[in-house]
């Protein structure tokens, strides 16, 4: 008995079918299905499939190919459920071609199709790591032999795999908005092992370049800048730019927020379209001029006056794209726009803050 197929009831004969002794002709595969169902597949003989012809008085591999072709992608799946195919299983798989009078065509295609199904998904276990060492290259091989699958056909799904995991990790790693030296050796010993093309290995490059640049001003010493203004003592310049406006709100208006729950690395990450511009229309222009970011203060010198904000009186930030809006625990609270370089100027902001609590 085969429990790989379930036993249907017959449709019932309508009242005019009872009365000219006519069978509803969809009966025919449905009893195919029980046939199945009921006794091994070798034990199922074309006498049978012609007695269920004769008494539909139908011409079952014509009027129900599909329904055959059905049933025999219905067990050969069955068979590759151990990702094998054993010479009972083949002789089984050709015992129904044989009594449903399948093409050959036609099985080459269902080997394909369920073989493919059954290579890709093994294919994907074995590339869950990042990596594809020798045994499991040797095991895919010979799978794709018992599957007999064409080799165009197996080269093509390994190399969509492999692509996809790749692209998956990338995607996982912007995501997460850290990209650390381990992280890079990873993703180069990932790209090597997975023969990924360097087209796709660069599709982010930009963005994990970015990521790159982020985690050395988090994790790695400040590099000194130097500063051609007057610093305190002990006091050190981490960062200068020019081309800054000051601009601070109008009477009792408001900035909209930053977007919560991103960090400043996730939001410059984006694309430039979903990024969040500071609202000119609130801001009053007030100077131009060069910033220089200190280990304890931010220097403004302005066109028109200069003007210091120290890092321990700094309550929050609110990054933008372009700006960094700044509160302060007194005073007015200016929003500083960049031409360029807004990143970087916000994040080691945060960690001169960061060590400041410390």
């Amino acid at each position: 008995m085969s429990y790989v197929f379930q036993h249907y009831p017959l449709i019932r004969q309508s009242f005019f079918q009872k009365l000219l002794g006519q069978h509803p002709r969809e009966n025919a595969i449905i009893e195919v299905n029980n046939l199945l169902a009921a006794k091994p597949i070798d034990r199922v003989t074309p006498a049978h499939i012609t007695a269920i012809e004769k008494k539909y008085r139908t011409n079952i591999k014509k009027q129900f190919q599909l329904n055959l072709e059905e049933f025999y992608a219905v067990y050969l799946n069955h068979c590759l459920q151990d990702r094998t195919l054993d010479d009972g299983e083949v002789s089984e798989l050709e015992h129904l071609k044989n009594i449903f009078a399948l093409p050959d065509k036609a099985v080459t295609y269902l080997h394909e199709q369920v073989g493919s199904l059954v290579y890709r998904d093994c294919y994907k276990q074995a590339v869950a790591d990042g990596h594809l060492t020798s045994d499991e290259k040797s095991l895919l091989v010979q799978l794709e032999n018992e599957l007999k699958l064409p080799a165009a056909l197996a080269e093509k799904i390994a190399k969509e795999v492999c692509e996809q995991f790749f692209s998956d990790h990338l995607d996982n790693l912007i995501n997460s908005a850290d990209f650390s030296p381990t992280d890079e050796k990873e993703l180069d010993a990932i790209a090597r092992s997975l023969t990924i093309d360097t087209a796709l290995k660069d599709r982010k490059k930009q963005q994990l370049e970015q990521l790159k640049t982020y985690w050395a001003l988090e994790n790695l010493p400040l590099a000194e800048y130097p500063s051609e203004q007057p610093l305190q003592k002990g006091e050190v310049c981490y960062f200068k730019i020019e081309d800054v406006s000051w601009h601070e709100l109008r009477g009792s208006q408001k900035l909209d927020v930053h977007p919560a729950g991103l960090t400043y690395k996730g939001f410059y990450l984006q694309e430039p379209s979903e990024q969040k511009s500071a609202n000119n229309s609130v801001l009053r222009f007030v100077d131009q001029g060069t910033v220089y970011l200190t280990n304890k203060r931010i220097l403004f010198i302005g066109q028109l006056k200069n003007s210091t904000i120290r890092l321990d009186g700094i309550q929050s930030t609110t990054p933008y794209k372009d700006a960094v809006h700044i509160l302060k625990e007194k005073g007015k609270n200016p929003l500083l726009h960049f031409a360029k370089k807004a990143d970087v100027f916000s994040l080691i902001l945060q960690r001169l803050r960061t060590d400041i609590r410390k």
